[in-house]
């Protein structure tokens, strides 16, 4: 209630300075509705879900320190970036991780198709299974 309350004080400050042509004090009260949404917002989104923060991994306004990663074992990576390098990490551990999100999900792929690849063996078009990835 009482940011709501800011932010009807501001309106009525807007309009008010608006017609008495004041351009100072217009552009102070168009501040202080904006700080009183900005107020009604951090009190609103957290109790809908928009903006919860999770306790076990709070906000923080920096990066974290990295660790190093495992060496890539894929043969098609090229490690143009030498190891010490930390954007070469960064590249290394961000190539990694799109990679097993990559599995992940093509393994979930795979799940959901069995039912319409056992339809296709039954019918019996063997052109129209793709051959399966070792």
């Amino acid at each position: 209630g009482a940011e709501a309350a800011i932010v009807a004080g501001g309106l009525w400050v807007a309009f008010t300075t608006w017609r008495a042509r004041l351009p100072k004090m217009h552009a102070f009260s168009l501040l202080v509705i904006l700080v009183g949404l900005g107020l009604i917002a951090v009190e609103v989104l957290p109790r809908t879900g928009y903006a919860s923060v999770d306790p076990k991994h709070p906000p923080v306004f920096w990066c974290p320190e990295s660790r190093t990663p495992a060496p890539s074992t894929n043969p098609q990576t090229t490690d143009a970036l030498p190891a010490t390098d930390l954007v070469g990490q960064r590249v290394r551990f961000a190539t990694q991780s799109m990679q097993s999100r990559w599995q992940e999900s093509s393994g979930e792929l795979l799940k959901q198709f069995r039912p319409q690849r056992a339809v296709l063996k039954r019918i019996a078009h063997p052109g129209l299974l793709s051959k399966p990835n070792p």
